[in-house]
């Protein structure tokens, strides 16, 4: 119905597309040509997106691509999926995964919601060198709000694989947070973890994805597998 009063209108307003966007879509449409630059990419995502533009908006997918990094792969992946950009989306989810310790040191991180950081959490595909990078990650975020956040850490320190650190960091770092100390959930978990290093004997009562590592970062590897040497051989 709507469609067809504004077909009737001889003015019709477009509220998500700012004039800038509007215009070079125009030029796109006579041209088949849109220039993109780090002022205008989003502006005209939206815009191609809004008017099913498919050309022009997974050209701006691949343009924001090939410019992330930890700064801004948080807020690129809930641009895209705002839009519904599962291209942009999945990779900067991917990149996240791969880079998620140093992702974890920006501003974009310690602002995202208690569910956000969850999910972050609960993946198997965590790219990170040790556990520590998870325990660390997930007191900063803590802290960034303590008195509205605090009531997360139960649960959240349950993501994280405290089995998989070394009895010396749960004793000397985990246990000492004051957080930790104060609520019982929390030391239980701690218990679990140290149970699990000095008492080998109980592993078996205390396997769950917590004592499962996580996929190891090989960064910094080349692995050739086939083909031929320099020699040829």
């Amino acid at each position: 119905m709507n469609d067809m009063v504004e077909s009737r209108n001889k003015d019709i307003e477009i509220k998500c597309i700012d004039a800038t966007a509007l215009e070079a879509l125009v030029n796109f449409a006579y041209t088949g040509k849109v220039v993109l630059d780090k002022n205008n990419v989003q502006s005209i995502m939206i815009g191609a997106s809004f008017l099913q533009l498919n050309k022009v908006r997974d050209a701006c997918a691949n343009y924001l691509l090939q410019r992330i990094h930890p700064q801004n792969a948080l807020g690129f992946r809930h641009f895209a999926e705002s839009l519904g950009s599962s291209t942009l989306a999945d990779s900067a989810e991917k990149y996240i995964e791969w880079y998620f310790h140093e992702v974890s040191q920006n501003e974009e991180y310690l602002n995202l919601s208690v569910n956000e950081i969850k999910d972050l959490f609960m993946k198997n595909d965590l790219r990170v060198d040790n556990e520590e990078q998870v325990f660390e990650a997930c007191m900063r975020w803590l802290k960034h709000d303590i008195d509205k956040r605090k009531e997360h850490l139960p649960e959240l320190l349950s993501l994280v694989r405290l089995p998989l650190l070394s009895p010396l960091y749960i004793t000397d770092r985990v246990r000492n947070e004051e957080q930790i100390r104060y609520s019982i959930q929390c030391r239980d978990l701690v218990d679990e973890a140290l149970t699990f290093h000095l008492i080998p004997e109980r592993r078996a009562l205390i396997q769950s994805f917590r004592t499962e590592p996580r996929v190891r970062d090989i960064k910094g590897f080349i692995y050739v597998v086939g083909g031929l040497n320099r020699h040829g051989k």
